[in-house]
């Protein structure tokens, strides 16, 4: 499979097995959390890279309640999920952080080894 083709398909190659690339997005209350929870991620190797995304403003229920947040995009390899979920919550200034992942299907493949190259194994 030509380079081209595995990053459309997602592929990450023999040399690298089959893992999975994700992207976990948590919430954090403020810029001063969410600098410090991203550099405790990239500091135990659990991502390769945490984008944070100012001044989301959220709606949430029970009641209609607008909060500034601040978004954590986060690269990693699906096996560190668990824990990188457990960091987040044991770090969080809230009692249930929000830790959703959603898959990268494709994409460049030398980004996506890099990715890979730059967390720890399980």
């Amino acid at each position: 499979m030509e380079e081209s083709q595995a990053a459309a398909t997602g592929d990450w190659g023999c040399e690298l097995g089959d893992e999975l690339a994700i992207k976990p997005m948590p919430m954090v209350f403020s810029e001063v959390a969410g600098k410090k929870l991203s550099a405790s991620i990239i500091s135990e190797k659990l991502a390769a890279c945490v984008n944070i995304v100012p001044a989301l403003h959220n709606l949430l229920i029970p009641q209609v309640q607008t909060d500034a947040e601040e978004l954590l995009i986060i690269k990693t390899r699906e096996s560190l999920l668990n824990a990188l979920t457990e960091h987040v919550k044991a770090n969080h200034e809230y009692d249930v952080p929000e830790v959703i992942a959603l898959p990268i299907s494709g994409g460049n493949l030398k980004y996506l080894e890099w990715l890979k190259n730059s967390t720890r194994e399980k």
